[in-house]
């Protein structure tokens, strides 16, 4: 539909205050709940050190446990509260992220917090007066309780939801394959807790106003890249509007890699296609990659050394053939493997492809 009819809007009336009749007992407790997942957070944080520091009383590993737990107790303290304090990130826009996004997100977190507790113990110099095996427990049962809590509310909510309760209400302007797959998405997530009330294919002046005098939860726009002049009018008509206003362009179009928004200088950048190696993550590859590597390495280099001594018994020449190849960025680099193939295979030049026909060695054709 491209307008709002006084039908319509009476059908949009009656079917928001429907969905307010059946979600308005859990507004208040909606907008308290971040708060109280944070406080329930920090009370798993705590739990888990009083568990580490009772199971750690009857281990006969390591130092034992003095008599004052004060220290104990105040490091546990201060582990959650310092958890309270990062955990914001872990309480944002959550109601549409999967289990696992979300216990990742607690779950590095409380690394964080784990973490930053050892360097100010190591700082200043109180690491020695802890026992480290009662801090690796409560390190494991610290995630383990954040993860069953987490896991356990977004359990619950999604019953909640799934049973027409702490809905939100959408509205939806838009055309397009993007549209239609928002449709078909949230008709098959119930467990987002979204509604779209109409689906609107255009936007005129009485819609607009319509929507800014009695707005929805949210109002979600998805048109092509194309009809940008509409997007800009649309907005344009609900400026007054108070209604989150979200943005889902026809991406279908496109082949997307390692797609995200990104911030320069101040201007929102949409990536269509970048590489998330940049900064600290293109530091930690090269390292994992090397490491990885060398370990890897160490693992097969028995039996690398029986290929190189079959490979030398079984024909004269050297153990590894040697060939420039092209790679990242069209740089050249050189390329070894064990050599299959008699030495003067290639005296009249590289030969590239049909494997098959070169001749080998036969151990060259074992391996």
């Amino acid at each position: 539909m491209s307008g709002i009819s006084k039908e319509c809007a009476a059908g949009f009336e009656i079917k928001k205050s429907e969905l307010k009749v059946a979600t308005s007992r859990f507004r208040l407790s909606a907008s308290l709940l971040p708060l109280a997942l944070r406080g329930l957070d920090a009370l798993m944080v705590v739990i888990g050190g009083l568990v580490a520091l009772e199971l750690r009383g009857f281990s006969e590993i390591g130092i034992q446990l003095p008599s004052d737990l004060r220290g104990y107790y105040s490091l546990i303290l201060s582990g959650g509260i310092l958890f309270l304090l990062l955990s914001g990130e872990a309480n944002r826009s959550w109601r549409a992220s999967t289990i696992a996004a979300t216990l990742l997100r607690v779950g590095s977190i409380w690394l964080l917090t784990a973490g930053s507790l050892l360097v100010w113990l190591f700082i200043s110099k109180a690491s020695e007066s802890y026992s480290r095996l009662w801090f690796i427990y409560w390190t494991l049962f610290g995630i383990l309780f954040l993860w069953l809590e987490r896991g356990m509310v977004q359990w619950l909510l999604r019953r909640f939801r799934k049973s027409a309760l702490h809905l939100k209400s959408v509205i939806l302007i838009g055309k397009g394959s993007s549209a239609e797959l928002i449709q078909t998405r949230i008709r098959e997530a119930e467990w987002t807790g979204y509604q779209i009330l109409e689906t609107f294919f255009d936007a005129d002046e009485d819609t607009l106003e319509h929507l800014s005098r009695q707005p929805p939860d949210e109002i979600w726009l998805s048109f092509p890249l194309s009809e940008n002049e509409k997007i800009h009018r649309i907005l344009y008509g609900l400026r007054h509007c108070t209604a989150p206003i979200r943005l889902s362009p026809d991406w279908l179009t496109f082949r997307l890699i390692n797609h995200g928004v990104s911030d320069v200088a101040g201007i929102p950048m949409i990536d269509l296609s970048a590489s998330p190696l940049t900064g600290t993550s293109q530091l930690l590859k090269f390292l994992e990659d090397k490491l990885l590597a060398l370990v890897i390495l160490l693992l097969v280099s028995p039996v690398m050394l029986l290929i190189a001594m079959g490979v030398k018994i079984s024909s004269p020449g050297p153990i590894f053939y040697r060939q420039t190849r092209i790679g990242l960025n069209n740089q050249p680099f050189q390329m070894l493997k064990f050599r299959s193939m008699p030495v003067d295979i290639e005296k009249e030049g590289p030969r590239w492809g049909n494997s098959g026909a070169k001749v080998k060695s036969p151990f060259g054709r074992f391996i």
